[in-house]
């Protein structure tokens, strides 16, 4: 997915709420929108380089700008606009790039089922019908991605939807895209969220699908960049890798 080619280079100064941050450029200081509603407290710091998108302003847009990538403190680049979860899902599946989906194609976004909006539906040629629920994750420790880092009782209600789908003879899948290129792999943050770690361990259990893909990040575009393992269950990041403790790590599914 190509990105704006004409980012501004910036320094944050403050995040004023969930959605406004003050960004220091050369030409002087701007008010951008930040499409992350997580807290990002690893990545919006005072003092971190951003770079902001232009965009148009009127009718209720109040700030010229959107915040769309940020450095870590190492200089990593992250995009960290949950906006292009969905859109780069759907640009990796059409190329054949997700090997979980090869023979579907997106016919819906934004699906409604139960009581809830789930991200899109695919269909494939003798295929049964699969419902996606699609998270962005910019939250790596020690090369392991983490999701929540805000308690989600939306995402709670989101997978026990995928659970009654299948119920209903769908296929179910939860696809985290962390949309940074250093994650080896991908788990839910239970020390943030317990109840979405053991809601997603039950519905896991009962046949929905779960699997992370790792992105790759330049000024230019984002795109996905392949499969990192998903583990239901791993301790806070303490340097050792997936190998050094007891995990139970989710079966693809694929045939």
């Amino acid at each position: 997915m190509r990105l704006p080619p004409t980012l501004v280079d910036g320094v944050l100064l403050e995040r004023e709420n969930r959605f406004r941050a003050r960004v220091q450029t050369a030409a002087g200081e701007v008010l951008a929108f930040v499409p992350n509603p997580g807290r990002t407290l690893e990545l919006l710091y005072p003092g971190a380089r951003v770079l902001l998108a232009p965009v148009a302003t009127g009718g209720q847009r109040r700030t010229a700008y959107d915040l769309t990538l940020a450095y870590t403190a190492d200089g990593l680049l992250v995009s960290i606009d949950t906006r292009l979860a969905n859109p780069l899902f759907a640009e990796a599946v059409a190329a054949g790039h997700l090997a979980p989906f090869l023979g579907y194609g997106v016919t819906r976004p934004e699906v409604t089922f139960g009581a809830s909006r789930l991200d899109v539906r695919l269909d494939g040629a003798g295929c049964p019908p699969l419902l996606v629920e699609v998270k962005s994750s910019t939250l790596v420790e020690d090369g392991v991605a983490r999701w929540p880092d805000a308690p989600s009782l939306r995402g709670q209600r989101h997978i026990r939807e995928l659970a009654g789908a299948l119920r209903q003879g769908y296929r179910a899948a939860i696809v985290w895209l962390v949309q940074r290129p250093d994650a080896t792999a991908m788990t839910p943050h239970r020390v943030i969220d317990p109840a979405f770690a053991d809601a997603l361990a039950e519905v896991t259990a009962a046949g929905v699908e779960a699997y992370a893909f790792r992105c790759a990040v330049t000024r230019e575009w984002v795109e996905v960049a392949g499969e990192i393992g998903m583990f239901l269950n791993y301790p806070s990041a303490c340097g050792r890798g997936p190998a050094g403790y007891d995990v139970r790590q989710r079966p693809t599914g694929r045939s």
